[in-house]
């Protein structure tokens, strides 16, 4: 229970180096991270070593005695093993050895594993393991004193003794030169390339879900893929604090209060019609295309509809206020547009259309407003009242007009509207993205 396994291949350099007299990559491990049990392997060379003085559990032994406590050292002999280089027999051989450890820890146990001692087929054989197996261990590099390649000098005055009173690791402020590696795991390699894909299908529900089951290995970047979901549900001030500060500009290029509603819900209408998810789409435009208009009166022609002549309702809907339009040259247009208008309905688009038509001198931005609400006019009765198949075909047959001609003439009416951004403002999400999976890759 909770107890730490180191498995160390062992080196020229184990011990303590005959070169340098500091510790090599296996006691040193064992200084900083004080394993339960030690797994030592032994190839041929180093079997003859430890027959010879027993150096390796000696230097263990006295180090463990400085902190009151005793490992259980566990020696794999392999005498036969010459051959040191051949990558294959050690990822085989390692797999073996490892797959037993596993197997007799539980989940509160940590495995560590050296990847500094050996030969260099040794070391890669352990990575390429710890890759592929999708098992948990802490990969553990430590660097040399000197920054570099070790030398290899074996003394034959010196023993074990002597070699353990020399160790300049032993004194007081000698550094910790452990590093873990963040290798990630064939699993996660795999995994994450899945979140990625969600991500540039803007699936960011999906690409959680996948993130959530990496644990720790999402820690990194969890939090924005967390983000990228409350913007696409239009919660953007939340999702705005979750990106560090340096980033916000570029992935939320609109921050004026007044007009970035209007900006997010377009940009949710083009990440809509971008998932091919049209009956959404459609049903989605009506709401904006009234808050367009509205925005394009008061701005075009100072005809301020919400606060000068509509009042909310009980259940939060827009009405006309019969009171505030008593009188106004509103009401004198709203009145020769229809046959019958009631000055206590329901405020809707066909309304606003006609004021913009009278009021507004800008041919553009009327016939923009006119071709929009034809549009709407057309497809959203059907999307909302029947069940039908609704694709890019579907809605061209029904108003002669492409999905991404609606997307274009929205961006348009944010234009007229609001104010002008440049063309990559709208690819803003795909900004995100590629910060999210910048993220990943770090």
């Amino acid at each position: 229970m909770n107890k730490t396994i180191l498995f160390s291949p062992v080196g020229g350099t184990d011990p303590i180096s005959e070169s340098n007299m500091q510790e090599g990559s296996l006691l040193h491990i064992c200084r900083f991270y004080r394993p339960d049990t030690i797994c030592m392997y032994l190839s041929g060379e180093m079997v003859k070593k430890h027959h010879e003085d027993d150096r390796y559990r000696y230097c263990i032994n006295r180090l463990y005695e400085n902190f009151g406590k005793t490992a259980d050292i566990r020696v794999i002999e392999n005498p036969e093993l010459v051959n040191v280089h051949d990558f294959d027999y050690f990822y085989e051989e390692f797999l073996k050895h490892i797959k037993q450890i596993l197997a007799a820890m539980d989940e509160s146990d940590t495995l560590i594993i050296n990847i500094s001692s050996g030969t260099p087929a040794m070391k890669s054989g352990l990575l390429v393991l710890y890759t592929l197996g999708g098992f948990e261990a802490k990969l553990i590099q430590v660097t040399t004193p000197v920054r570099g390649m070790n030398e290899h000098h074996h003394s034959k005055t010196l023993n074990v003794q002597d070699l353990w009173e020399c160790n300049i690791d032993n004194t007081p402020d000698a550094p910790n030169r452990c590093r873990e590696v963040k290798c990630p795991t064939l699993e996660v390699l795999t995994k994450e390339k899945i979140i990625e894909q969600h991500l540039r299908a803007y699936d960011y529900p999906a690409a959680l879900t996948v993130a959530l089951s990496l644990k720790d290995a999402a820690a990194g970047y969890q939090k924005y893929i967390e983000a990228a979901i409350l913007r696409n549900t239009l919660k953007y001030n939340d999702a705005r604090n979750k990106f560090p500060k340096e980033e916000v500009k570029s992935i939320f290029p609109v921050q004026d209060s007044n007009y970035i509603q209007f900006f997010e819900y377009i940009q949710n209408l083009i990440i809509k019609y971008r998932r091919k998810e049209f009956a959404d789409f459609v049903r989605a435009t009506s709401p904006v295309i009234m808050e367009l208009f509205m925005l394009i009166l008061n701005k075009l022609a100072h005809i301020d509809i919400k606060n000068d002549y509509a009042r909310i309702d009980k259940n939060k809907g827009l009405k006309w206020d019969e009171n505030k339009l008593y009188h106004t040259e509103v009401l004198s247009i709203l009145n020769s547009s229809f046959t019958y208008f009631d000055p206590k309905s329901y405020i809707k688009s066909i309304d606003l259309l006609n004021i913009i038509k009278d009021k507004i001198s800008d041919p553009q931005a009327v016939k923009l407003a006119e071709d929009i609400r034809s549009v709407e006019e057309q497809i959203r009765n059907i999307a909302a009242h029947q069940v039908v198949a609704m694709d890019d075909n579907y809605i061209y047959s029904e108003t002669g007009v492409r999905t991404s001609e609606i997307v274009n003439k929205l961006k348009h009416l944010f234009q007229f509207a609001c104010r002008n951004v440049d063309k990559d403002s709208w690819n803003s999400y795909d900004r995100m993205n590629d910060f999210i999976i910048s993220q990943i890759k770090k």
